[in-house]
């Protein structure tokens, strides 16, 4: 990676920037993940892909340091210009790229959301290009300010948790048009007194948003969870009929304001064997699922189930639907990744503006060692920048 400074040069790649409403390219905000894990050497791999040339304006969240040493251990490219505050895209030279999808001002976002970002600014700005095939691909890479050094459990978890604060603020100033994470370490968090289980319920309390719901997308595969990282042992007691309700109605919206999808039509699972077999399995059947899916019926969802998750994806059945509601994580993913393998990205529902991610971990078994897939990350900047195109921010769920 080559770092160059001279102020000519940065001034001449600034020309290069898109600067009006018709840009193909499209600003997205993409996390470097827990540093420890795969995620910096996915997102600098898809940076290089040929399947993002020109779709997508990159905006790296994460250390410069990181990104150097994957862009070195996968033989990337780099050429970094710092910026001045007055060259920043804070300053607005991307707003006018995305005014159309933010609205009348690039800070109507923040207006219209509870954004509970803090006084964070980015310590560290540069302007990038990388180059492939020839060829010199834009980025920026924006470095939060007040990230600790090393790579402690515990300075994991802050860096982490600092980057996707980082890109919601860029989100909610206008800058980006969505959000895509690498993958974070529920431990890192942990050891850094951060009481989140993931990036879901973390987007959730920094954009004060009331439910959100994580979908998986593979092509036509969509499947929404009920609950998320919710032990086995409690599932029974964290469902609910009106929570049931909620991921419903999420998903359908989600159907016909991303994907512009008219009437969809959703199925979902039942939680017990046999879909309980009329409570001699389980009353949650009868009791929540059901009556949960009758009232939906009534507000005019097309909605069917509960089906029996056994039967459901061996049989075909998901491909009579737009999406499906699935009561807990594995009953959700085990399906989806043997369906689309590594290229699941997952879709969060109910945030002001889009968020994706691929759909795997931090992979610290494989992290480092030059052997990192990256079709999850470039399916979830893709899809992330294909549904952010589509669309007004901020997004609106009720």
């Amino acid at each position: 990676m080559k770092k160059v400074v001279a102020p000519s040069d940065r001034l001449t790649s600034m020309r290069v920037l898109p600067m009006t409403d018709s840009s193909p390219l499209v600003p997205i905000a993409i996390t470097t993940g827990d540093p420890a894990g795969v995620g910096p050497e996915v997102v600098v791999r898809a940076l290089a892909s040929k399947e993002l040339a020109g779709k997508v304006l990159p905006i790296i969240v994460g250390s410069i340091q990181t990104l150097e040493r994957a862009a070195r251990l996968t033989g990337v490219d780099i050429e970094l210009v710092p910026l001045d505050e007055e060259d920043s895209p804070f300053s607005a030279p991307l707003a006018p790229a995305i005014r159309a999808r933010v609205g009348s001002s690039g800070t109507g976002l923040a207006r219209s959301a509870r954004f509970e970002t803090g006084k964070t600014k980015a310590a560290c700005m540069n302007l990038g290009f990388l180059n492939v095939g020839g060829k010199r691909r834009p980025i920026f890479v924006v470095t939060p300010a007040g990230m600790p050094r090393g790579l402690s459990v515990r300075a994991r978890g802050q860096i982490s948790f600092a980057c996707v604060r980082e890109a919601v603020r860029l989100c909610s100033e206008g800058v980006a048009s969505g959000v895509v994470t690498a993958p974070i370490s529920k431990a890192s968090l942990g050891a850094a007194g951060l009481r989140f289980v993931g990036h879901t319920e973390m987007l959730r309390s920094l954009c004060g948003c009331k439910r959100t719901v994580m979908m998986f997308v593979c092509d036509e595969l969509r499947i929404s969870l009920v609950t998320t990282h919710t032990p086995i042992g409690l599932l029974a007691r964290r469902l609910d009929k009106s929570g049931v309700g909620e991921v419903i109605a999420l998903t359908k919206k989600s159907l016909t304001m991303l994907f512009g999808i008219a009437k969809p039509k959703l199925s979902v699972l039942a939680l017990n064997p046999h879909a309980g077999e009329a409570g001699l399995l389980g009353s949650e059947e009868n009791r929540i699922i059901t009556p949960a899916v009758l009232s939906a019926k009534r507000r005019g969802v097309l909605v069917e189930g509960p089906f029996p998750a056994d039967s459901f994806f061996s049989q075909g059945r998901w491909k009579d639907f737009h999406a499906t509601i699935a009561m807990y994580h594995d009953q959700a993913l085990i399906p989806v990744k043997l369906i689309g393998g590594d290229r699941v990205v997952n879709l969060t529902l109910g945030l002001p503006f889009v968020r994706t991610s691929p759909g795997h971990g931090t992979a610290e078994d494989v992290a480092w060692q030059g052997r990192a897939r990256a079709e999850g990350m470039i399916s979830a900047i893709l899809l992330a920048a294909d549904l952010a195109k589509k669309v007004r921010l901020p997004l609106r769920w009720d």
